[in-house]
């Protein structure tokens, strides 16, 4: 997904400066360039939390304008105010088609496992895999087909197809993953148990 965003060149000083201006609607930003210094510029926050909230899930890239140029992005790290939930500052890292970045890449679960039906409940340990690659390699996502998936099996992070791209997760963490529920798992446990039992008295 691709938003273009309009901002505004700001004025580096003092913490105060940042208040006024979230108190002005507007949110405090850098974009930061491949051995360039950052760019301090402000956003809109109406405008900038409508076009987020629209990418939740998906990898999205902000074209930029600042006086008149545009500055090809993908959001490097935001902040959130630890009690109103809002954004406070955001930093974005600029793109150049010929400069390796590492970025964050959304896994896309498809399929229906079965074992769905027969008590099974998935948990999802990882959502995204971080990879470094140039901007025009950068997927969309990563696809995790799940319909195969019985209870006590589990993805790792190495059944994930990411073509030649360089991943920094470990190969052995688990991406998803299928149990019992908790009271399915005991009737099996006491079933397992009485069975047991019952091959003991038998002997």
């Amino acid at each position: 997904m691709i938003f273009r965003l309009e901002a505004t060149k700001r004025t580096v000083g003092k913490k105060s400066l940042n208040h006024v201006l979230r108190k002005n609607g507007m949110i405090p930003a850098v974009i930061y360039g491949q051995g360039k210094e950052g760019l301090s510029i402000s956003l809109n926050k109406v405008q900038f939390v409508k076009e987020y909230k629209k990418s939740i899930g998906e990898l999205a890239f902000f074209n930029i304008v600042v006086d008149g140029k545009e500055y090809n992005t993908v959001i490097k790290e935001k902040q959130i105010h630890p009690v109103k939930r809002d954004v406070i500052h955001v930093d974005f890292l600029e793109l150049h088609k010929d400069i390796q970045i590492r970025i964050d890449i959304p896994l896309k679960f498809n399929g229906q496992p079965e074992d769905l039906r027969n008590g099974g409940i998935l948990e999802i340990g990882m959502r995204h895999l971080s990879v470094t690659c140039l901007p025009a390699e950068i997927p969309q996502d990563f696809e995790v087909d799940v319909s195969r998936l019985k209870i006590g099996q589990s993805i790792h992070v190495k059944d994930v197809d990411v073509k030649s791209l360089h991943i920094h997760d470990s190969l052995d963490l688990t991406i998803i993953s299928m149990h019992a529920a908790r009271g399915q798992e005991k009737a099996d446990q006491i079933a397992e148990a009485a069975a047991e039992t019952e091959k003991n008295e038998t002997k």
